[in-house]
């Protein structure tokens, strides 16, 4: 079911033809594979990457800034299965670095 969800996703976005909507389109995509239990950390980074050359093509800042959002959410998430106990490591991370 996973699969199919992707990949009816991935056909949908290859035929968008308005621009304004193409790096949403690839955010969102990114997004959903972020969500999924199996980790697919390298698709959900292509697929990040592209929705910010997309944007930045584009000249839709705000969605430009979407995009960075996502990066950042899937940085920390990346960072929480690599070191054991995410949640913890990245708050005590955040404080050593003075960030709220």
């Amino acid at each position: 079911m996973k699969k199919i969800l992707i990949w009816c996703r991935y056909d949908y976005v290859t035929g968008n033809k308005s621009k304004i909507y193409d790096g949403c389109m690839r955010r969102t995509v990114g997004e959903i594979i972020l969500n999924l239990q199996d980790h697919h950390f390298s698709d959900t980074q292509n697929w990040i990457e592209k929705a910010i050359e997309a944007d930045n093509r584009n000249g839709t800042r705000w969605n430009l800034a979407e995009d960075y959002r996502l990066g950042l959410v899937f940085a920390r998430q990346k960072e929480g299965v690599y070191h054991g106990n995410g949640n913890a490591n990245v708050e005590r991370k955040r404080k050593i670095q003075g960030f709220p």
